[in-house]
């Protein structure tokens, strides 16, 4: 299998010279979790959905169900915390066996180097010490992963879920990423960043070494336009890279610290809001229950948080997961990679008498010949462009029925009415 590169555009991947969607499925503690029989399972089936990558974290998840294998991949020491610098190949061996099956199965893993709990000076690690990572081990524990799984063609996430709260935060993110790199200058690198965030250190944003920015939209019920605006401040920072969302809401996670979860709806919002406002590049999805890989009696003891996770197997089906399959279909089959966010053409007036949970997202082609419209929720859309000899479609994207809008031109402006669905839809025009 040929690896994942940058495309010439630079805002998209491709592989083998044909432009690929990055579908993650999130599995971060599948290293920790998962059994051989289990695995098998798993691939095969988010194989049939056309999942293209699996996110994992190296490092064991502070969070995931437990009790777990009971492996890692540092051996402990008389205290029972982990010798930073004592390596387990066991750990090393048994990952890199379930990455070769993966590949197998035509996967690309794309591995969390360093979570942030093992990382000075950021959210997680105030809270919990004990587990930083010594400096002084953090550039051989990132070339021994290098070494261990670059044969696997990899994407390399330096961090996991992180802020960078000082220089040291900063300093131990770029030994990983130079130690990565020192090894497999060919691999793809990102930083996954904590909700919300942003901006990279600049020591890290001009190395030279990062090859497409990922953030996260999150957890947070009232946040859920970072799908959106994240992207938008990329743009505005002058982002010359793909973009993906490495992070929506999980579907079946409890909005934080509240009863509601997050459902196929919220994942499809947050995934076509980040799609069409800048992160077309690709997606990740994550079901609560399979990105700790949760069984029956298992403790969670993020549940007051989050929720009680729902078996992995159950989770595994959940409908969210088909919806961002059909998501990636459709950038495929209707050419997509080519658009470009422009939020400009809708008409501000119109815009404004919009709620954020009602607001579009829209990305068009610079000869304006092709348009995609996002519309959560029924409401009557104006885009500030004569948009003559197009042929439109709208589809519903919770049934995926298509029909015919009602369009016309007012004033300069293209008008689409009220559409016949009681679903989230994707309008989209091409040009005669």
């Amino acid at each position: 299998m040929e690896s994942i590169t940058i495309a010439d555009s630079g805002d998209h991947f491709q592989r083998g010279g044909r432009p690929l969607f990055y579908l993650a499925d999130t599995i971060w503690s599948a290293f920790i979790s998962a059994a051989p029989a289990e695995w098998e399972e798993y691939l095969s089936f988010r194989r049939r959905q056309g999942f293209n990558v699996l996110q994992i974290a190296v490092t064991p998840q502070w969070d995931a169900s437990r009790p777990h294998l009971d492996i890692a991949p540092f051996r402990k020491g008389s205290g029972g915390s982990y010798n930073f610098h004592a390596i387990d190949e066991n750990y090393f061996a048994r990952a890199a066996g379930m990455l070769q099956t993966a590949r197998e199965y035509g996967f690309v893993p794309a591995l969390v180097v360093l979570w942030c709990d093992y990382v000075p000076e950021t959210w997680l690690s105030r809270l919990d010490p004990q587990r930083v990572m010594p400096y002084d081990a953090v550039k051989p524990y990132a070339r021994h992963v290098a070494e261990t799984f670059s044969r696997f063609d990899p994407i390399y996430i330096i961090s996991g879920d992180t802020d960078f709260g000082s220089d040291e935060t900063a300093a131990y993110y770029m030994a990983a990423l130079e130690g990565v790199k020192s090894v497999s200058p060919q691999c793809l690198a990102t930083l996954h960043l904590a909700a919300g965030r942003y901006e990279l250190p600049e020591s890290i944003a001009r190395s030279g070494l990062v090859d497409f920015y990922m953030y996260q939209s999150g957890h947070m019920a009232e946040n859920q336009d970072f799908a959106y605006a994240i992207p938008e401040k990329f743009r505005e920072l002058g982002a010359d890279m793909p973009i993906v969302n490495g992070e929506p809401c999980y579907e079946g996670i409890a909005h934080a610290f509240k009863r509601a979860r997050f459902n196929a709806f919220d994942v499809r919002r947050a995934t076509w809001h980040s799609l069409l406002s800048g992160a077309k590049a690709g997606i990740a999805y994550g079901a609560h229950g399979v990105w700790g890989w949760h069984t029956g009696g298992k403790q969670f003891d993020s549940a007051f948080v989050l929720g009680m996770p729902y078996e992995w197997q159950t989770a595994l089906g959940f409908r969210g997961a088909w919806d961002v399959s059909f998501a990636a279909w459709l950038f495929g089959a209707c050419g997509l990679f080519d658009l470009e966010a422009r939020r400009d053409l809708l008409n501000t007036e119109k815009e404004a008498a919009l709620t954020p949970e009602i607001e579009a997202s829209v990305s068009a082609s610079r000869d304006l010949e092709k348009v995609a419209i996002y519309l959560p929720y029924n409401a009557e859309v104006e885009l500030d462009a004569h948009l003559p000899g197009m042929d439109w479609t709208v589809i519903d994207l919770r049934r995926r029925y298509f029909s015919r809008p009602d369009v016309r031109s007012k004033g300069g402006r293209t008008v689409f009415g009220t559409h016949a669905f009681d679903a989230d839809v994707l309008i989209f025009g091409t040009s005669r």
